[in-house]
């Protein structure tokens, strides 16, 4: 069964942010984070545990909640250290340079990368052992 992200540790992320980068607390929209948390069990990937199952959900996390500015600030860390939480809780890893990391935080945050191209990206520096 694929572990899934919860509001309260989304929520997690964002206060972790505040206290070690500084991001500015507070919602934009709430609604949004709550409709986002359950985007990819919506989307018929519920249970699937394959790589490429998971791939496709870790970029609906990213995509989604870069693009969805719940919060006031740090929408783009929060989606990218989401859709890695992700990874990580469902036994895969991301072998990524720290540049090409923040450069693709950046362009999906400006909806510069589509949903397809975020999946893309997390397939070419998924860690394969």
């Amino acid at each position: 069964m694929t572990e899934q992200l919860t509001v309260p540790q989304l929520l997690e992320i964002h206060m972790m942010h505040q206290e070690g980068f500084n991001v500015s607390p507070g919602f934009r929209n709430p609604g949004f984070l709550l409709q986002l948390v359950d985007k990819p069990l919506l989307d018929g990937f519920a249970g699937g545990c394959d790589a490429s199952s998971l791939v496709r959900q870790a970029a609906h996390y990213w995509h989604d909640l870069a693009r969805a500015m719940a919060f006031r600030d740090g929408n783009a860390a929060l989606a990218v250290h989401a859709m890695m939480t992700f990874l990580l809780l469902n036994g895969q890893e991301l072998d990524v340079p720290e540049d090409d990391l923040v450069e693709a935080a950046i362009l999906c945050v400006g909806w510069k990368m589509d949903l397809e191209q975020c999946e893309s990206w997390i397939h070419r520096y998924l860690r394969h052992s």
